[in-house]
C-alpha cells in the first residue's frame, strides 16, 4: 500500500535526506564499448564488471571503483540472464541497478551457503525497471522488482515484474536508504549513496556534470550514476526478501553460523 504525504512535508524531507535530483539526458551507448569510449557509454554491466578498462585508462580510481563490486558481480556472472539484462542496449530496455558494494556482504559467503533460488530472489530485488534517479523516489514508497522467472515474449526477453518490492525509507538525520522486506532495522537498510565518492564524474560522466548527488566531495559520486542502459546507486548493505533462509551460512573467517541466520 503506498502511504500518502503531503505534498509540502514530503518536498520538506527530501530536501532534508538528500532523496533529490535533476533529470538528465540519458547517454548513448557506444557502438563498441572499449578503452576508447566516456564510462557513461558503457552498459550497468560494463560500469560494474566489465573487464575494459576506458577513458581515462590512467585514471586508477577506475579499477579501483571496479573492485568494490566483485561479490555482487559474481553473484550476477552465476547466471546468463542478468549479464544479458544489464548489457542490453536497447533503448526501450533502461534500468536502475541498487548496486551493493562488497563490504554489503560482510560475514557471509552467500555464494557457498545459498541455493540458486534464493540467489536469484536476492538479485532481482536489486534491480527496477525503468531509469529512476533519487529525485523518482518518494519516502515511503514501494518499487516494483524484476522477476526474471517471467520473461515476456519480446525479442528483447525482458523480465517481468513486480513478485518482489523494495522501499524508499527517508530519515530526518539526513539520509536515505533503500530496503527490502527483511531489512530490519536501521543499522540493516542499504544506505543509498553509500560508499561515497566512488565515481568520479570529470571525465567519463560529462552528462552526469551538475546534477545533485549524494557526495561529499566535489565530481565524486555514488548515486544517480547514469549509464546509457539506465543509472546505478551505490548502497552498504545488500536488499533482502522477505523469506529466511535456512543454511549453514559460514563466515569470511571459516567459521560457520547458526543454520536459519537470516540473511
Amino acid at each position: 500500500m503506498r502511504i500518502i504525504i503531503p505534498s509540502v512535508l514530503l518536498s520538506a524531507l527530501l530536501s532534508i535526506t538528500g532523496v533529490q535530483g535533476q533529470g538528465i539526458i540519458a547517454p548513448t551507448c557506444a557502438a563498441t564499448f572499449d578503452a576508447t569510449s566516456l564510462l557513461e557509454e558503457g552498459t550497468i554491466y560494463d560500469l560494474l564488471c566489465g573487464t575494459v578498462v576506458p577513458v581515462p585508462a590512467t585514471d586508477p580510481a577506475i579499477a579501483d571503483t571496479r573492485a568494490q563490486f566483485t561479490t555482487f558481480c559474481n553473484l550476477l556472472d552465476q547466471f546468463d540472464t542478468y549479464p544479458a539484462i544489464l548489457s542490453n542496449k536497447d533503448s526501450g530496455a533502461e534500468y536502475t541497478v541498487f548496486a551493493p558494494a562488497n563490504a554489503a556482504f560482510a560475514g557471509i559467503d552467500i555464494l557457498e551457503t545459498l541455493a540458486a533460488d534464493d540467489v536469484i530472489r536476492i538479485l532481482d530485488l536489486h534491480i527496477v525497471k525503468g531509469r529512476k534517479q533519487t529525485s523518482d523516489l518518494e519516502c515511503s514508497q514501494q518499487i516494483c522488482a524484476i522477476n526474471t522467472n517471467e520473461l515476456d515474449n519480446g525479442k528483447n526477453n525482458l523480465p517481468q515484474d513486480c513478485v518482489q518490492t523494495s522501499k524508499t525509507k527517508c530519515t530526518t538525520a539526513g539520509t536515505s536508504f533503500q530496503i527490502g522486506p527483511d531489512n530490519n532495522g536501521l543499522e540493516n537498510w542499504p544506505k543509498i549513496g553509500s560508499p561515497i565518492n566512488l565515481f568520479n564524474q570529470v571525465p567519463g560522466f560529462p552528462s552526469n556534470l551538475g546534477n545533485d548527488v549524494l557526495s561529499n566531495a566535489e565530481d565524486y559520486f555514488s548515486s544517480n550514476v547514469n549509464v546509457c542502459n539506465g543509472v546505478v546507486h551505490v548502497v552498504d548493505n545488500y536488499l533482502r526478501p522477505e523469506e529466511d533462509y535456512e543454511c549453514e551460512c559460514g563466515s569470511k573467517n571459516g567459521k560457520s553460523a547458526k543454520a536459519g541466520r537470516k540473511l
